[in-house]
């Protein structure tokens, strides 16, 4: 049986600190980067249009017609509106090393 992916996942905080490491940035800069980069993807997906994020794929919004389905305990039907999602479509090398890694849960 594989071993659960763990829930932990990266903060903001370490996401600065990781990248102000890296490129040799103040972490307030750093910051700043990030904040403005969130911005430009909020808009440009709201906008309708997808983002390549270069090494790791697109971010592609996607719209999801309504529909109805079961509820799962009480069996009664259950309306779902139509709503957009951001659905990531990753590049062939990360599909690659997602698979190689899952590998080393088994």
């Amino acid at each position: 049986m594989k071993e659960a992916l763990p829930i932990n996942s990266l903060t903001r905080r370490q996401l600065v600190s990781a990248v102000a490491a890296l490129s040799g940035l103040s972490k307030s800069a750093t910051d700043d980067v990030l904040t403005s980069l969130s911005g430009i993807l909020l808009n440009e997906l709201c906008a309708g249009r997808p983002v390549r994020l270069p090494g790791i794929g697109r971010l592609v919004p996607k719209r999801r017609q309504a529909k109805t389905m079961t509820h799962p305990r009480t069996g009664e039907p259950l309306f779902v509106h139509a709503k957009t999602v951001v659905v990531l479509r990753p590049q062939g090398n990360l599909t690659e090393l997602l698979a190689y890694a899952d590998q080393s849960f088994d």
